[in-house]
């Protein structure tokens, strides 16, 4: 049971950890989404500057904490479990990528 719930949570970890790399689809929806809550909400040409300045301030200290806390992980696994997961992001891109033939 304990197997199966770690199993389950490590899965859940790299998926998410996948995903929040790749420009995925659903992350394009949220990007457009975002556009029209500025766009409802009369967002002036100076509160852009403004939100702007805020997000490139923050956006490399999030990516930081980003890696520091992938990197922290993956010091716990096995160098075969490190292979594993590896496997399973690669995976979970081209799952997750879309393929450009299609478009």
């Amino acid at each position: 049971m304990n197997k199966v719930l770690i199993s389950a949570l490590v899965v859940a970890s790299v998926a998410a950890s996948a995903l929040a790399q790749q420009p995925t689809p659903d992350r394009r929806k949220l990007a457009r989404d975002a556009q029209e809550v500025q766009k409802s909400l009369n967002i002036t040409d100076a509160q852009k500057a403004k939100l702007k300045a805020i997000d490139e301030k923050y956006l490399p200290k999030i990516k930081a904490l980003r890696d520091a806390h992938r990197k922290e992980r993956e010091a716990v696994y096995t160098p075969e479990q490190r292979a594993k997961l590896a496997a399973f992001r690669e995976k979970l891109l081209k799952e997750f990528t879309p393929d450009p033939k299609k478009k």
